[in-house]
């Protein structure tokens, strides 16, 4: 068809998977006479993405009426079935009130439908959305945060080292079990259930701009009733002492809780809260947590995504296709390219350090990706799953002997434009030498610097920066006052310049050696070492083709 106008819903093929995509149009992204004609602004109706997207890339597109159901994938018997469930939900719960229509402002609704794999088989599941982007929202407070991934590896080291076993909790219809709304909301009801009335709002819904914090705001009020505390630096962890000693720790991301703490803290804590809450399904010791597989040994716990590993696919290049490496990617193989890179991306930060650079690099390539990017791509996929990688979290000695280990690396000028490309890696180490890895990064440097001594410089920056935040929540989870942070780099000249009185010729440089001396003085960083290049960890953070063997040999079990 011609252009697509704000409000008008598609339907389209995925042109690599096949899937059914459907969504709504927000506005248009590109000129109507640019290259970029087909672009849109949209909201998706599979998994709730907005975004920029090239309708041109699917295939059989073609406009679907606001009446129609988007649902054509599943049987209507078990579709029925689900939205009656989805509906008598939202009754036990007292969600809403029928009201007559007397023209009050309402909101839309509309179905998601989802296939879920359970032990019993595929489960069908439906879920009524309210369309929160029709409602004014420019007074709402919208954020709402979820528990960062060094905040469940502290987690994890925590449980390891206090032989605590490792658990997770979900929380059924999270929304529904909120508390009143504070202000006057009405939906039209899904064409199956509308009588002609509207429905008023008594609880929070999804789809509602602000419903994700209020939910937050309803676990935190209830948690501070049993005396659990917040991290006043990460919101979403929480932490339960008794006497001063820590007996329990709490991650939350959104419905999906993981925790772990002694008898007592299951009993005056865990127990309690799933009285106030309808508890979904729980796991322990062996369970798979928002996509991170983790699991107890008698030695530590490790966490992995192998299985997530194993459903990447990798793009399909035709021989003749394979033969064009100079040639600019399509629309559509930018659309799969893009995807995939977003998919290695996850595992890159949450369990796989050793394509952190890999990743990074072929994200920054994106907008002027060829088939050789393409290809590049399809051999990382490929090695993500052949080699497999877990996080290994050793049971560690007193918490009050523990120090954070940072390494620093940087890469002068490596990438497009004079950037220079920076990596991290942070370990909570005990007396004896064992270490469980909490935070890495691979990313390019803020500012393009004109040496590799001031690349390096940065880059610890960086790295100390993160430790000095660990080590804060480290001191709110534990007793310990000072918790001792020693910084590693291959550099000799950086080194040396921590030493001496004598400044570095480049002003600018000097400002950034003067934070670091300045962490040093007042103690925030125990001490500067310098190590050969090849004990440097953090090396294959940084460029292309470093031996990753001695950073997954730190972060998985020896």
């Amino acid at each position: 068809m011609g252009y697509w106008k704000k409000g008008q819903r598609f339907q389209g093929l995925d042109p690599v998977t096949g899937m059914l995509i459907s969504g709504k149009i927000l506005g248009r992204a590109g000129k109507v006479t640019g290259v970029n004609k087909d672009c849109y602004n949209v909201q998706l109706d599979n998994d709730g993405w907005t975004g920029w997207f090239n309708l041109a890339t699917l295939r059989e597109l073609s406009e679907v009426n606001e009446n129609i159901e988007m649902i054509i994938l599943f049987s209507n018997d078990a579709v029925s079935l689900a939205k009656n469930k989805e509906i008598q939900t939202w009754i036990d719960n007292k969600v809403f009130e029928v009201v007559p229509n007397e023209g009050q402002r309402a909101i839309s609704v509309r179905w998601i439908v989802t296939e879920k794999t359970k032990d019993n088989g595929l489960v069908i599941k439906a879920r009524l959305v309210a369309r929160g982007f029709e409602e004014d929202t420019t007074s709402l407070r919208k954020d709402s945060p979820t528990c960062s991934k060094e905040s469940v590896r502290l987690l994890v080291a925590f449980a390891s080292s206090k032989q605590w076993a490792c658990n997770t909790v979900d929380v059924k219809s999270a929304y529904l079990q909120g508390d009143k709304i504070e202000r006057e909301i009405f939906l039209k009801p899904p064409p199956e259930f509308n009588d002609g009335n509207l429905w008023k709002l008594k609880k929070m819904v999804y789809g509602l701009c602000d419903a994700a914090r209020a939910w937050y705001m309803r676990v935190k009020s209830a948690l501070n009733s049993l005396s659990v505390k917040m991290c006043s630096l990460d919101n979403s962890l929480f932490i339960w002492k008794r006497n001063g000693k820590l007996e329990g720790l709490i991650c939350i991301y959104v419905d999906d809780f993981l925790w772990a703490g002694n008898a007592t803290f299951k009993k005056c804590v865990i127990d309690e809260l799933q009285k106030q809450f309808l508890i979904g399904s729980s796991a322990s010791e062996s369970f798979t947590y928002v996509g991170l597989r983790i699991k107890s040994f008698s030695d530590g716990i490790t966490i992995d995504q192998t299985q997530y590993a194993s459903s990447l696919v990798p793009v399909t290049i035709s021989s003749a296709r394979n033969m064009q490496r100079e040639s600019q990617l399509s629309e559509s193989e930018k659309t799969a390219y893009r995807a995939l890179v977003g998919q290695l991306n996850w595992m890159a930060t949450h369990t796989r350090p050793d394509i952190a650079y890999d990743t990074c690099e072929l994200s920054v390539a994106f907008s002027k990706a060829t088939v050789t990017e393409l290809v590049r791509l399809n051999k990382l996929v490929k090695r993500v799953k052949n080699e497999s990688l877990q996080l290994f979290f050793p049971r560690l000695h007193s918490f009050e002997t523990c120090s954070l280990e940072c390494y620093t690396d940087a890469a002068f000028a490596n990438l497009p434009n004079g950037g220079s490309q920076g990596g991290l890696i942070i370990f909570l180490k005990d007396d004896s030498e064992k270490k469980c890895p909490i935070f890495w990064q691979s990313r390019r440097l803020k500012r393009v610097v004109n040496s590799t001594l001031a690349a390096e410089t940065m880059a610890l920056i960086e790295g100390a920066e993160a430790a000095v935040y660990m080590a804060g929540i480290i001191k709110q989870l534990t007793a310990v006052k000072d918790v001792k942070i020693r910084c590693l780099v291959d550099n000799k000249s950086l080194h040396e310049s921590l030493l001496s009185s004598k400044q570095v010729e480049n002003r600018r440089l000097r400002l950034d050696i003067s934070v670091l001396d300045d962490m040093i003085w007042r103690e925030e960083i125990k001490k500067v070492e310098w190590v050969q290049t090849s004990h440097q960890i953090a090396d294959c953070l940084t460029k292309k083709g470093a031996s990753t063997e001695k950073l997954r040999g730190a972060v998985s079990r020896n």
